[in-house]
């Protein structure tokens, strides 16, 4: 809750503090007090008080993080809590927003500290806490070699504070059993109602999300309630002196606005905050994050760090190391939603199924394609091993759309995607920039805008550097996919569909689009992310031009590793998650046209005549839009001609990619005669 902008008098004040009537403010706890005498006054080094110690336990407001790092010269092991001097009085979007600029404060100061803090953090030598309520007391106490010392005073646990460039006084009790207890019960009693902070945000870059504040994570991980007292409750102070007073006002507010009805509000009553609180909001963040993103249309940036092992998502480092119990939910969610194409679908399921799958083994190693297509480049291999778009076109209600939503929020927590009126070449490379390897998607796609910009933008196969890959999607526009297409992208042509009355009716999208997360794609990522290095080794010491030996896979490392990673997590692994290659892709592309061939040759076969002299293959198609779509869909190697309402083949070419053995029907026409005469 931001400060009152309303002045009070000095009486007015001093009324608040001490008078027993009701206020407006909370009433105050009685102080901690003690009584000392004293001994003598000495002017030290303040690095010697720590000195000929092995443990400290310390209460700061802020701290340097190299100096804490100087202090393990001496001392064997350190923890510290973190007070702060923001109150949650109101609500709890007050803790959240006071915790996260302390917290980011922490994480930006040891940051600048090198590794070695990292490594006591991991050794468990250094522990963190971060306190739940209002602290700005420094207290420092001291154990080792038979000797105990209690420092207290105005200094923080800083260079500054103990090098006197500050002016600081501090008080030392040595080897007083009395004050060494009084200040391990009054520790204790702060430590209480503290949270350990988490060791995983060192190791990210970005903002700290709201299940790694102290608070909520400690929620989390324990399953124990937070139960928020009300006399400890204290009136709005100032903001940290690291962050901005104006932006912590506006991110308190924003956590108001993204918390409502999702923690519980403080009426003046104790209230406990649990770990469904915490879920849901953080379902209500994302969601709001993710309703700003589509208004904003602004593209989420995604970058990968082979060399590192490390995936940024928004600046941000993906935690790689999933909580087991969400992957197994995740897998479930993502085989309740496979499975549901056999249930609620007619038509050629399992083709579908088959491709569906194919078509999430490609897309999951999105991140990875661009670097594929480098190295391919890089050691003379065709780039066409690494499609960079795919295409999923067919019968309407064939579930396309909603595979790609569900898969983005499985990937990426969200379903961005880019309107059809806003895909233009222009765009397309601006988000680019912007995005990083993170996939655009365009949903809905008509056929001039397949033609312009897409087919221009996938025909691109030589761009370097960092690019996403591209996803379209179209219902009856696209009848046809041309073959310099389909050799450089994935297509999906769905011949199955829903009816109208059941995609209406126990749909189960909804349910898995609220409930899936990303906890089984950081798994994946963090698995690929292992298997690159073998990957990559597959274009060294190889000669390009051997005929025998082909360039790495990977559409089948990306299928391997889902397949494990839901075997693992599910006990066994589903049926519709069979192994994937390159050449899988490549005959998938072509079964379209296959199957109108074998069609139009069982049922049609007066259509045909064949030429085997000459070596044609000659089909009559007198409806001028399905000419156009066999047209498009023949590959290069195989079509020779069209003239009038003729489509010449070669006959051999023909053969062999239909494996249909044209006999000959009748006799050639004259068009035909003509055709092979010349002029």
């Amino acid at each position: 809750m931001a400060r009152s902008t309303k002045a009070s008098s000095p009486e007015q004040v001093s009324r608040s503090l001490f008078d027993e009537s009701p206020i407006s403010v909370s009433v105050p706890r009685d102080l901690d007090v003690t009584f000392a005498k004293f001994l003598k006054h000495e002017r030290l080094d303040g690095r010697s008080l720590f000195e000929g110690f092995e443990t400290l336990r310390a209460v700061t407001y802020s701290s340097s993080a190299g100096f804490i790092r100087d202090l393990f010269g001496s001392l064997q092991e350190i923890e510290v809590i973190f007070g702060s001097d923001i109150s949650i009085k109101g609500d709890l979007a007050r803790l959240t927003a006071a915790q996260q600029a302390g917290v980011e404060s922490i994480k930006d100061e040891f940051g600048r500290a090198g590794k070695k803090l990292v490594e006591m953090l991991k050794e468990n030598r250094l522990r963190l806490f971060y306190a739940n309520y209002t602290i700005h007391r420094k207290v420092f106490i001291l154990e080792g070699d038979s000797r105990r010392r209690v420092i207290i005073g105005s200094a923080n646990m800083s260079s500054a504070a103990f090098s006197g460039l500050q002016s600081e006084h501090v008080v030392v009790f040595d080897d007083d059993p009395g004050m060494f207890q009084q200040a391990l019960i009054n520790y204790e009693e702060l430590l209480a109602d503290c949270a350990p902070i988490p060791v995983e945000i060192f190791h990210k870059a970005g903002a700290v999300e709201i299940d790694q504040l102290p608070t909520f994570h400690k929620i989390l991980n324990t399953r124990e309630a937070f139960v928020v007292e009300p006399a400890k409750i204290g009136t709005p102070a100032t903001t940290p002196s690291s962050s901005d007073p104006a932006a912590f006002v506006l991110k308190t507010e924003d956590y108001r606005r993204t918390f409502a009805n999702a923690l519980p509000p403080m009426i003046g009553k104790a209230v406990a905050i649990t770990v469904d609180h915490i879920r849901k909001a953080r379902e209500q963040q994302r969601q709001h994050s993710l309703i700003k993103g589509i208004e904003s249309r602004e593209i989420p940036r995604l970058d990968l760090d082979t060399e590192r092992r490390e995936v940024r998502f928004r600046g941000s480092a993906l935690d790689l190391e999933p909580d087991d119990s969400q992957v197994a939910s995740d897998a479930k969610l993502l085989d309740d939603f496979m499975h549901g194409y056999h249930s609620l679908f007619t038509g050629r399921v399992d083709e579908l199924v088959q491709d569906y799958n194919a078509f999430i083994a490609w897309l999951l190693a999105a991140p990875f394609i661009c670097l594929a297509r480098g190295a391919a480049l890089q050691h003379d291999y065709s780039v066409f091993r690494y499609p960079v778009c795919g295409v999923l076109y067919g019968k309407s209600n064939a579930g396309k759309t909603d595979l790609v939503k569900i898969l983005m929020r499985f990937m990426f927590g969200q379903p961005w995607w880019l309107m059809p009126k806003d895909f233009t070449m222009t765009n397309f490379h601006g988000l680019c920039e912007k995005g990083g390897s993170f996939p655009i998607v365009v949903d809905d796609i008509s056929t001039d805008k397949f033609r312009e910009p897409a087919v221009q933008i996938i025909k691109n196969d030589f761009r370097a550097g960092v690019y996403p890959v591209l996803v379209l999607s179209t219902n009856q526009d696209v009848r046809a996919v041309q073959s310099e297409v389909i050799k450089r992208a994935v297509v999906v042509h769905a011949e199955a569909s829903t009816p109208v009355a059941i995609s209406s009716k126990n749909n189960p999208i909804t349910r898995i689009s609220k409930q899936i997360s990303t906890a089984l794609y950081r798994r994946y990522l963090a698995r690929m992310l292992e298997e690159w290095p073998g990957f990559i080794s597959g274009f060294h010491g190889h000669n390009p031009n051997d005929p025998n030996h082909e360039a790495p896979d990977l559409v089948m490392v990306s299928s391997g590793v889902l397949h494990k990673t839901m075997g693992e997590a599910l006990g066994e692994v589903p049926s519709w998650c069979a192994p994937v290659d390159v050449n899988l892709l490549g005959a998938m592309n072509g079964r379209k046209i296959k199957d109108r061939m074998r069609s139009q040759w069982q049922y049609k076969r007066n259509s045909f005549e064949v030429a085997r002299s000459a070596n044609r293959l000659i089909m009559t198609v007198t409806d001028q839009m399905d000419r156009n779509d066999f047209r498009k869909d023949l590959p290069s190697h195989v079509i020779d001609d069209v003239r009038q309402d003729k489509i010449i083949m070669w006959l051999d070419q023909a053969e062999g990619f239909f494996e249909i053995r044209f006999s000959s029907h009748g006799r050639l026409t004259g068009l035909v005669r003509r055709i092979f005469r010349g002029p």
